[in-house]
């Protein structure tokens, strides 16, 4: 079960392909201050500190949105992002718990892909989901 942060009254929990859509479309509905949803298993790996060693970030603002994965790939820990739209050179902001969060300019895809990506991640349980490619978030 995928637990999202995304809402500040805690997290939602998410284990079907429904229930993810149900989550995407509620963001898309809040707007802006609540675009972007953090998304991990608690049961699965933890970092030193007591934090999940991975994360799913999506954004969804109208009928686009972002895809970020911060954990480990092939043995090494990175950050990466699934590239789309060039976006006019400036950061994209989308609003995470009501905090601003500058995304690539190149990171606006199609929320379609982003529902998609989410679904791959909760098949992977944890691993970085399945995309059409992944670039490094510097």
């Amino acid at each position: 079960m995928v637990e999202a942060w995304w809402w500040p009254d805690g997290p939602t929990t998410l284990s079907s392909d429904d229930e993810i859509d149900a989550m995407i479309d509620a963001m898309i509905a809040a707007g802006l201050d609540h675009s972007v949803a953090s998304l991990t298993f608690p049961d699965q790996g933890r970092l030193p500190s007591g934090l999940p060693d991975h994360e799913l970030r999506i954004a969804a603002l109208g009928s686009v949105g972002g895809v970020q994965y911060d954990g480990i790939v092939d043995y090494e820990s990175g950050q990466w992002y699934v590239p789309g739209a060039n976006g006019d050179r400036t950061p994209v902001e989308y609003r995470h718990l009501g905090k601003a969060e500058q995304w690539p300019a190149d990171s606006i895809i199609s929320v379609d892909v982003v529902r998609d990506v989410v679904k791959s991640f909760l098949k992977t349980r944890g691993g970085r989901p399945e995309a059409p490619d992944w670039f490094a978030w510097s």
